[in-house]
Protein backbone atom coordinates (compact mmCIF):
# COMPACT_ATOMS: atom_id res chain seq x y z
CA UNK A 1 0.00 0.00 0.00
CA UNK A 2 1.53 2.97 -0.94
CA UNK A 3 0.71 6.74 1.07
CA UNK A 4 1.34 10.02 0.75
CA UNK A 5 0.89 13.10 3.72
CA UNK A 6 -2.40 14.71 2.88
CA UNK A 7 -4.61 18.12 4.01
CA UNK A 8 -7.80 16.62 5.09
CA UNK A 9 -10.64 19.66 5.68
CA UNK A 10 -12.47 20.10 8.79
CA UNK A 11 -13.26 23.39 8.96
CA UNK A 12 -16.28 25.03 9.21
CA UNK A 13 -17.23 27.35 5.73
CA UNK A 14 -15.03 30.04 5.26
CA UNK A 15 -12.74 29.25 8.75
CA UNK A 16 -10.78 26.26 7.46
CA UNK A 17 -8.77 23.82 9.21
CA UNK A 18 -6.81 20.60 8.42
CA UNK A 19 -5.98 17.60 9.33
CA UNK A 20 -2.25 16.31 8.25
CA UNK A 21 -2.50 12.59 7.64
CA UNK A 22 -0.91 9.42 5.69
CA UNK A 23 -3.29 8.43 3.43
CA UNK A 24 -3.02 5.50 0.62
CA UNK A 25 -1.89 7.53 -2.51
CA UNK A 26 -4.12 5.70 -4.90
CA UNK A 27 -7.54 6.41 -3.12
CA UNK A 28 -9.30 9.77 -3.45
CA UNK A 29 -8.70 12.94 -1.76
CA UNK A 30 -11.05 11.90 0.92
CA UNK A 31 -10.23 8.13 1.23
CA UNK A 32 -9.05 5.67 3.95
CA UNK A 33 -6.72 7.78 6.57
CA UNK A 34 -4.07 5.57 7.98
CA UNK A 35 -2.99 7.86 10.54
CA UNK A 36 -3.51 11.54 11.90
CA UNK A 37 -0.79 12.76 12.50
CA UNK A 38 -1.46 16.55 13.27
CA UNK A 39 -3.22 19.75 12.40
CA UNK A 40 -2.56 22.87 10.30
CA UNK A 41 -4.20 25.85 10.77
CA UNK A 42 -3.72 28.85 8.45
CA UNK A 43 -5.89 31.44 9.70
CA UNK A 44 -3.43 32.07 13.07
CA UNK A 45 -0.76 34.53 12.74
CA UNK A 46 1.47 33.11 11.87
CA UNK A 47 0.07 30.00 10.86
CA UNK A 48 -0.44 27.06 13.19
CA UNK A 49 1.36 23.49 12.35
CA UNK A 50 0.78 21.10 15.33
CA UNK A 51 2.39 17.63 15.15
CA UNK A 52 0.52 15.35 17.62
CA UNK A 53 2.66 14.10 20.60
CA UNK A 54 2.29 10.76 21.93
CA UNK A 55 0.39 9.93 25.19
CA UNK A 56 2.04 8.51 27.89
CA UNK A 57 0.84 5.35 27.17
CA UNK A 58 1.59 5.75 23.77
CA UNK A 59 5.39 7.82 24.27
CA UNK A 60 8.22 6.27 21.90
CA UNK A 61 10.73 3.97 22.87
CA UNK A 62 13.87 6.67 23.67
CA UNK A 63 13.57 9.54 26.16
CA UNK A 64 13.96 12.41 24.38
CA UNK A 65 16.13 14.11 27.57
CA UNK A 66 19.48 14.83 27.25
CA UNK A 67 22.52 15.92 26.00
CA UNK A 68 26.09 15.54 26.23
CA UNK A 69 28.48 16.73 28.69
CA UNK A 70 28.65 17.80 32.63
CA UNK A 71 24.91 18.65 32.46
CA UNK A 72 22.08 16.89 30.64
CA UNK A 73 18.71 19.36 29.23
CA UNK A 74 15.57 18.46 31.06
CA UNK A 75 13.96 21.28 29.24
CA UNK A 76 13.70 23.98 26.43
CA UNK A 77 12.17 26.54 26.67
CA UNK A 78 9.82 27.45 24.22
CA UNK A 79 8.07 31.06 24.87
CA UNK A 80 6.77 33.31 27.47
CA UNK A 81 3.60 32.56 29.08
CA UNK A 82 1.00 35.91 30.45
CA UNK A 83 2.23 38.43 32.22
CA UNK A 84 3.78 36.60 35.62
CA UNK A 85 6.98 36.08 34.33
CA UNK A 86 6.36 31.98 33.40
CA UNK A 87 7.81 30.42 30.79
CA UNK A 88 6.03 27.46 28.25
CA UNK A 89 9.08 24.88 27.96
CA UNK A 90 9.02 21.63 26.33
CA UNK A 91 10.11 18.63 28.83
CA UNK A 92 12.87 16.86 28.01
CA UNK A 93 12.82 14.39 31.03
CA UNK A 94 10.74 10.92 32.21
CA UNK A 95 10.51 12.54 35.66
CA UNK A 96 9.14 16.22 35.36
CA UNK A 97 7.76 16.45 38.62
CA UNK A 98 10.84 16.34 40.61
CA UNK A 99 12.90 17.95 38.07
CA UNK A 100 10.59 20.84 38.16
CA UNK A 101 9.91 20.87 41.63
CA UNK A 102 9.83 24.03 43.22
CA UNK A 103 13.94 24.83 44.99
CA UNK A 104 15.08 22.56 42.49
CA UNK A 105 17.65 24.66 40.27
CA UNK A 106 18.18 24.27 36.43
CA UNK A 107 21.05 26.09 34.69
CA UNK A 108 21.19 27.49 30.81
CA UNK A 109 23.11 24.64 28.94
CA UNK A 110 24.45 24.44 25.12
CA UNK A 111 24.33 22.05 22.98
CA UNK A 112 27.33 20.17 24.28
CA UNK A 113 26.01 20.62 28.22
CA UNK A 114 28.54 22.66 28.79
CA UNK A 115 26.40 25.77 31.53
CA UNK A 116 26.11 29.02 29.80
CA UNK A 117 24.47 31.08 32.24
CA UNK A 118 23.56 31.40 35.64
CA UNK A 119 21.72 28.63 37.65
CA UNK A 120 17.94 29.62 38.07
CA UNK A 121 15.84 28.39 41.30
CA UNK A 122 12.39 27.00 40.44
CA UNK A 123 9.46 29.41 42.50
CA UNK A 124 6.63 27.10 40.88
CA UNK A 125 5.85 25.21 37.99
CA UNK A 126 2.34 22.75 36.69
CA UNK A 127 2.14 20.52 33.66
CA UNK A 128 0.52 22.76 30.77
CA UNK A 129 -0.89 20.49 27.96
CA UNK A 130 1.95 18.21 26.86
CA UNK A 131 4.25 21.02 28.38
CA UNK A 132 5.52 22.75 31.68
CA UNK A 133 5.04 25.97 32.75
CA UNK A 134 8.00 27.19 34.89
CA UNK A 135 8.54 30.19 37.34
CA UNK A 136 11.73 31.01 38.34
CA UNK A 137 12.54 33.56 41.23
CA UNK A 138 13.71 37.00 40.85
CA UNK A 139 12.54 36.64 36.65
CA UNK A 140 9.82 38.53 35.96
CA UNK A 141 10.23 40.78 33.05
CA UNK A 142 8.23 39.70 29.70
CA UNK A 143 11.17 41.14 27.57
CA UNK A 144 14.20 39.06 29.07
CA UNK A 145 12.01 35.78 28.71
CA UNK A 146 11.76 36.41 25.15
CA UNK A 147 15.10 36.11 24.65
CA UNK A 148 15.00 32.60 26.15
CA UNK A 149 13.58 30.85 23.88
CA UNK A 150 14.75 27.60 22.51
CA UNK A 151 17.33 27.75 25.29
CA UNK A 152 18.43 24.67 26.45
CA UNK A 153 17.84 24.34 30.58
CA UNK A 154 19.80 21.40 32.57
CA UNK A 155 20.65 20.01 35.99
CA UNK A 156 23.66 17.94 36.37
CA UNK A 157 24.09 14.31 35.20
CA UNK A 158 24.88 12.80 38.49
CA UNK A 159 20.96 13.83 39.42
CA UNK A 160 19.49 12.22 37.09
CA UNK A 161 18.46 9.03 36.34
CA UNK A 162 20.18 7.07 33.53
CA UNK A 163 18.56 5.92 30.35
CA UNK A 164 16.23 3.06 30.47
CA UNK A 165 16.26 -0.13 28.57
CA UNK A 166 14.82 1.75 25.11
CA UNK A 167 16.09 4.71 25.92
CA UNK A 168 18.53 7.30 24.21
CA UNK A 169 20.27 10.77 24.91
CA UNK A 170 19.41 13.24 22.70
CA UNK A 171 23.22 13.40 21.79
CA UNK A 172 23.17 10.13 20.97
CA UNK A 173 20.42 10.14 18.25
CA UNK A 174 22.81 11.57 15.65
CA UNK A 175 24.44 8.51 13.23
CA UNK A 176 22.30 5.88 15.11
CA UNK A 177 21.61 3.54 12.39
CA UNK A 178 17.93 3.15 11.00
CA UNK A 179 16.38 -0.03 10.44
CA UNK A 180 13.41 -1.06 8.29
CA UNK A 181 12.63 -4.84 8.48
CA UNK A 182 15.75 -5.74 10.15
CA UNK A 183 17.60 -3.45 7.43
CA UNK A 184 19.49 -0.60 7.96
CA UNK A 185 17.73 1.84 5.55
CA UNK A 186 19.57 5.08 6.75
CA UNK A 187 21.55 7.33 9.54
CA UNK A 188 19.40 9.03 11.99
CA UNK A 189 20.44 13.08 11.94
CA UNK A 190 18.51 14.25 14.85
CA UNK A 191 15.71 14.67 16.38
CA UNK A 192 13.37 18.42 15.40
CA UNK A 193 10.71 19.29 18.74
CA UNK A 194 7.46 20.79 16.27
CA UNK A 195 5.38 23.69 18.34
CA UNK A 196 2.81 21.02 19.56
CA UNK A 197 5.57 19.36 21.48
CA UNK A 198 6.15 16.41 19.63
CA UNK A 199 9.46 15.07 17.77
CA UNK A 200 10.20 14.18 14.48
CA UNK A 201 12.88 12.17 14.07
CA UNK A 202 15.49 13.31 10.93
CA UNK A 203 16.84 10.15 8.64
CA UNK A 204 19.18 10.36 6.06
CA UNK A 205 18.36 7.57 3.10
CA UNK A 206 20.52 7.66 -0.13
CA UNK A 207 21.48 11.42 0.31
CA UNK A 208 18.66 13.12 1.12
CA UNK A 209 16.56 14.09 4.30
CA UNK A 210 13.04 12.97 5.32
CA UNK A 211 11.20 13.35 8.86
CA UNK A 212 9.10 10.92 10.49
CA UNK A 213 6.96 11.04 13.69
CA UNK A 214 9.17 10.09 16.28
CA UNK A 215 6.29 8.25 18.01
CA UNK A 216 4.77 4.43 18.52
CA UNK A 217 4.21 2.63 16.36
CA UNK A 218 5.96 4.30 13.51
CA UNK A 219 8.93 3.94 16.17
CA UNK A 220 9.11 0.21 17.09
CA UNK A 221 12.75 -0.25 18.55
CA UNK A 222 15.49 1.63 20.10
CA UNK A 223 18.84 -0.23 20.70
CA UNK A 224 21.23 1.83 23.01
CA UNK A 225 24.02 -0.51 22.95
CA UNK A 226 23.68 -1.09 18.98
CA UNK A 227 23.07 2.48 18.66
CA UNK A 228 19.76 1.09 15.98
CA UNK A 229 16.20 2.49 15.98
CA UNK A 230 14.11 0.40 14.53
CA UNK A 231 11.13 1.53 12.46
CA UNK A 232 7.68 0.76 11.34
CA UNK A 233 6.64 2.95 8.59
CA UNK A 234 3.32 3.48 6.42
CA UNK A 235 4.42 2.34 3.18
CA UNK A 236 5.81 5.19 1.73
CA UNK A 237 6.54 7.59 4.16
CA UNK A 238 9.69 7.38 3.75
CA UNK A 239 10.36 8.00 0.37
CA UNK A 240 8.73 11.51 0.29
Amino acid sequence: MATRIRLRRVGRKKQPEYRIVVAESEKARDGRVVETLGHYNPRTEPVTITVDAPASSTRPPAAERAVGGAYLAVARVRKPHGLKGEVVAWVLTDEPERVFAAGQQLVPVDESGTPIGVPLTIERSRPYHRQWLLKFEAVEDRTTLEGWRQRLLGMPQDQLEPPGDGELYLHEVPGAGVLVGGREVGKATGLVETPGGGMLLGVEIGGREVFVPFRRPIVKRVDRAAKVIELDPPEGLLEL
